[in-house]
């Protein structure tokens, strides 16, 4: 006699994992057998007698079944190894977003799952949508959108089919591939945020030397604003401007380190620069002067380029 070959999967009979698995994607659909009846054109006892082991099933109805699942053979009978099981997502990053793929290749049922992490971005107009903690929205990616984060740094679960994959995820692993970058719990060591950080330190710096050493800004005040001076519209001595520009550099840097008022502030900053140039170009004058030392024309001939990059880096912390 001829020995009858035995088919297993994972160390079950194909019958058995069939049985098991019928059960299981049946139960988490919350459907009885009564339910799954006429999804797959089979009578609730004959069903029940596959479950149960009763009766063999034949390829005949496992196309049905599949069919009323929304699964495929392969998957209905696939091996149970834990080799894959474990999923360890590797973070990727792109400005303002960091991304991690929940799912193994292209995800089961051509589903990607992935987690979002969106630090605050208030950019774009068109049609806004709020959506909050434990709600959900559904759309098509077709429709031309973007994801962003409101009052503060947010997680967003998102199921991406195909399509959507290819729209949100890029790369290899379906994330942004982009060099590495250390990056704390909600992102805060990103460029936009170091660069915003940097600024607010140098005005608060600015600020402290303001009011410790304030005759080393007196040049840059114009005369026609101080009273001392005898200017046209002179309404403070040079020293109480000096230290009263001090108030506007500090609460500058204070909003530079709020996520939700950097941009007011970051735009604040950029007027107030620009207005500084003015100032250290009546300095310039001066130096150049029949007044002027050596000194102060070294010292303003530098101050007065560097207006140029703090413009420009104040301009790019309103990101």
């Amino acid at each position: 006699m001829a020995a009858v070959p035995v088919v297993t999967v994972g160390g079950m009979f194909v019958d058995a994992v069939i049985r098991v698995r019928m059960r299981g994607l049946r139960v988490a659909r919350g459907w009885s057998l009564d339910n799954l009846a006429p999804r797959c054109g089979l009578s609730p006892s004959t069903l029940s007698r596959i479950e149960t082991g009763q009766r063999r099933i034949a390829l005949d109805q496992l196309v049905p079944i599949c069919r009323a699942f929304g699964t495929t053979l392969d998957e209905l009978v696939e091996a149970d190894g834990d080799a894959d099981v474990v999923i360890r997502p590797q973070p990727g990053y792109s400005p303002g977003q960091t991304t991690w793929v929940l799912s193994d290749g292209d995800g089961i049922h051509g589903k990607t799952v992935a987690k979002m992490r969106k630090a605050p971005d208030l950019s774009g107009g068109g049609r806004r949508l709020g959506v909050h903690p434990g709600e959900v929205a559904e759309f098509s990616t077709m429709v031309p959108h973007a994801i962003c984060a409101h009052d503060g740094p947010v997680e967003i679960l998102t199921i991406l089919n195909h399509e959507g994959g290819r729209a949100h995820l890029h790369g290899t692993h379906g994330i942004d591939q982009v060099p590495y970058q250390p990056v704390c719990k909600d992102g805060c060591m990103k460029p936009n945020n170091v660069r915003a950080w940097s600024l607010a330190a140098l005005l608060a710096a600015s600020a402290v030397n303001h009011l410790a050493n304030p005759k080393f800004y007196y040049p840059v005040v114009p005369a026609v604003l101080c009273t001392d001076k005898e200017g046209a519209l002179g309404v403070m001595t040079r020293r109480q401007w000096v230290l009263a520009s001090a108030a506007p550099e500090a609460l500058a840097a204070a909003g530079l380190l709020i996520p939700g008022t950097r941009k007011l502030a970051a735009t604040a900053t950029t007027v107030m620069f620009i207005g500084f140039t003015f100032g250290h170009l009546t300095a310039l004058r001066h130096a150049f002067g029949p007044n002027g030392s050596t000194e102060q024309r070294r010292i303003h001939a530098v101050r007065l380029p560097l207006q140029i990059p703090l413009v420009a880096w104040a301009w790019k912390s309103r990101a």
